[in-house]
């Protein structure tokens, strides 16, 4: 079996798009630069340690897109950018052959630029940007100007190229806070919410992993932990958390069980480690 990829490059350049790649520049010693011209097909990718924005070189292409957060269909032009969130793994099917270039910039890249916005496990959650395509002149220029400032190699070219990523990164975060949420896609369906807690529920005794329930709903496990507590104001972690204080509350109110026998009750106990 082969070994996993470890980024995003490594897959473009060694997969089923290496044929297609008409560029490759790393940029800032860190990031890496492709621009690729794509035949139709299926273009979905797997789950890997990069955040990726995708800038549209060319125009007229239709696809039907998931990045994580929800399919959406569109016909897109030149500068439309596409942003994916690092481990979630994409569905995309392109009608039309295309242009793209691509930016790859490791998780604990972003994490270490944007540390106030990074969570427990060193994501940085851009929210709306990973749910739609979008347009932004400054960041659209910006790629344009990295991708020719990486063909230099001194040391003005470098310290541009490094900080052109934090500035990129920085801009990203900006566009993600001014972006109001769009209510369908502010949190799980009703069907999905009823689905993960009947789950929860049923399965008391032992730890669920965010990627088994997120797999309930065809979600991304890092869409899904945003959405669910979106719908019920907490992550799913703390909710099989509340249900067993819950059926711990049941089983003292209805049994004669004392509190420690509750705790050693297999419905209830589980080792959080």
């Amino acid at each position: 079996m082969a070994p996993p990829l470890s980024s995003h490059a490594e897959y473009y350049l060694s997969g089923k798009s290496a044929p297609f790649v008409r560029g490759h520049r790393v940029v800032g010693g860190m990031a890496h630069l492709i621009e690729t011209a794509q035949p139709a097909g299926d273009a979905s990718g797997p789950p890997l340690s990069d955040l990726v924005l995708v800038q549209a070189l060319s125009s007229g292409f239709s696809h039907r897109t998931d990045l994580g957060a929800g399919r959406f269909h569109a016909t897109s032009a030149a500068d439309d950018l596409f942003l994916i969130p690092p481990e979630t793994p994409t569905r995309i099917v392109v009608d039309d052959p295309h242009v793209l270039r691509i930016l790859s910039v490791p998780k604990t890249e972003v994490a270490a630029a944007l540390p106030e916005l990074a969570d427990a496990t060193g994501r940085v959650d851009f929210g709306e940007l990973h749910a739609a395509p979008f347009r932004d002149d400054g960041i659209a220029r910006l790629l344009d100007r990295i991708w020719h400032e990486a063909e230099r190699d001194d040391s003005a070219g470098r310290l541009f190229q490094e900080s052109a990523i934090v500035t990129l990164l920085a801009a990203l975060a900006c566009r993600a806070r001014d972006v109001k949420p769009r209510a369908a896609r502010g949190g799980l369906a009703g069907w999905q919410v009823k689905r993960v807690k009947e789950y929860i529920r049923a399965n008391l005794a032992r730890n669920i992993s965010l990627a088994e329930l997120a797999g309930l709903v065809d979600l991304s496990s890092y869409h899904f932990c945003r959405a669910f507590r979106a719908s019920t104001g907490m992550a799913p972690h703390r909710w099989q958390i509340a249900e067993r204080v819950l059926k711990a509350e049941e089983l003292l109110r209805d049994t004669e069980l004392g509190i420690g026998e509750v705790i050693l009750e297999k419905d209830f106990w589980v080792c959080w480690t």
